[in-house]
């Protein structure tokens, strides 16, 4: 068998619109960490290939990945259907990147010419970063293994509710042993930094790339997010500081180490894919008059909280929930007649491990439910963006999502 591995920088210039947090009232105003969008190419003896792209962004829309394709169609001869495109979903990084996507809510933002131009230089980056990772090709091994991690994040509305807590590492190496790439899955929302804060920064999966870089100099290290739609660091952050991203990725970091202590690896893979369409129903949503009385509910609850010196970690539950009806308000009023909506499903099964995609914030129990084997690697915000999928527990729990 073969890789390739390719890192290219994708870090947006000062002053641009920062995505993730809608409080935010002026544009980025230092660098914490660089950016990046991070490729691994895998063929086996068939000469069959995948790509596995990773990318500091909120999201990955089906716009910006056509985009991608189209630009690689003359180019490789990797198929639409062995490519895998997903975000970290880091909400510290530039709102530019979603200049295409499809958004139900009331946008307050309108794009500049200095967004256009960091969107045309991420086509061109994220299509270059793939040709490279294809062109670096050599013969190799890879390894992978899967732990756990509860220390770093929980389920965010209900802490003592299930959560994913699996740690999926892909070691790609040499055939003389050195590390030259590691891909490591989990599933948290990078929101260690909040609305408080206009660092660029990938948030704890930028943390954890300097832990591991600084134990593998030579290795480009990536990080692939899960089904982290109800899971963050809400319930076991101590502060919302720089320092604490590297409290919280310590962890991440010691639990990957830990796998590579005990992680064989092998010369042989076999690449098989498979992409399918499923239609997805529109949700019912309450009347408007049940809405602006939830939010009434919300907005006491809140003023209760702070008259009482509540948890600050229950203030920003209820005040994110607030976010809930106000959402679903824009969403009635924007959605229009629309019923359902189309989802692309994507595995890439290579024998050692499989990728199993979804497009968009799915909940941790919906990974749960794929996941029959432990080498089974959920990809959240893959290939497109719609919104929040709750599970079923989801809808029946408290939280802002549904």
């Amino acid at each position: 068998m073969k890789a390739g591995i390719s890192r290219i920088e994708i870090t947006p210039a000062l002053h641009m619109t920062m995505s993730g947090f809608r409080e935010r009232d002026h544009g980025a105003e230092s660098f914490h960490d660089p950016l990046y969008a991070t490729c691994v190419v895998l063929e086996d003896e068939a000469e069959n290939k995948c790509a596995w792209l990773t990318c500091d962004m909120i999201h990955f829309d089906r716009q910006l990945r056509e985009r991608v394709l189209d630009k690689l169609a003359d180019k490789t001869t990797l198929g639409a259907n062995n490519i895998l495109m997903q975000a970290t979903h880091t909400h510290s990084g530039p709102l530019a990147c979603t200049i295409e996507a499809t958004d139900y809510l009331d946008r307050e933002y309108t794009f500049t010419a200095q967004d256009e131009a960091y969107y045309h230089f991420l086509v061109d980056a994220l299509t270059q970063v793939i040709l490279q990772a294809e062109s670096r090709l050599v013969p190799s091994k890879v390894g992978f293994a899967s732990g756990s991690l509860t220390s770093l994040g929980n389920n965010r509305n209900e802490p003592e509710k299930y959560m994913d807590n699996s740690v999926n590492v892909l070691k790609i190496e040499d055939l003389e042993g050195e590390c030259r790439g590691l891909m490591v899955n989990y599933a948290c929302h990078p929101t260690v930094l909040t609305f408080s804060s206009y660092r660029i920064s990938a948030d704890f999966p930028g943390a954890m790339r300097k832990q591991l870089s600084a134990v593998f100099p030579n290795a480009i290290i990536a990080f692939s997010q899960g089904a982290c739609g109800n899971i963050s660091t809400r319930f076991t952050r101590r502060e919302n500081t720089v320092r604490e991203l590297d409290r919280l990725a310590y962890g991440l970091s010691g639990e990957v180490l830990k796998l590579l202590a005990e992680m064989r690896t092998q010369d042989a893979i076999h690449i098989r894919t498979m992409v399918k369409t499923v239609q997805l129903p529109i949700r019912d949503f309450p009347t408007d008059e049940e809405i602006y009385q939830e939010i009434a509910d919300i907005k006491a609850e809140m003023a209760r909280l702070k008259e009482t010196n509540g948890d600050p970690a229950l203030i920003r539950k209820a005040y994110v929930s607030l976010q809930g009806p106000e959402r679903n308000l824009m969403i009635k009023k924007n959605i229009g007649d629309i019923k359902e909506v189309s989802a692309e499903l994507q595995v890439i099964d290579t024998g050692l491990f499989r990728l199993v995609t979804l497009p968009g914030e799915a909940f941790s129990e919906i990974a749960r439910d794929i996941k029959h084997q432990s080498t089974t690697v959920v990809c959240g915000y893959a290939n497109d963006y719609l919104g929040y999928i709750l599970s079923r527990e989801g809808y029946e729990n408290a939280g802002y999502e549904k």
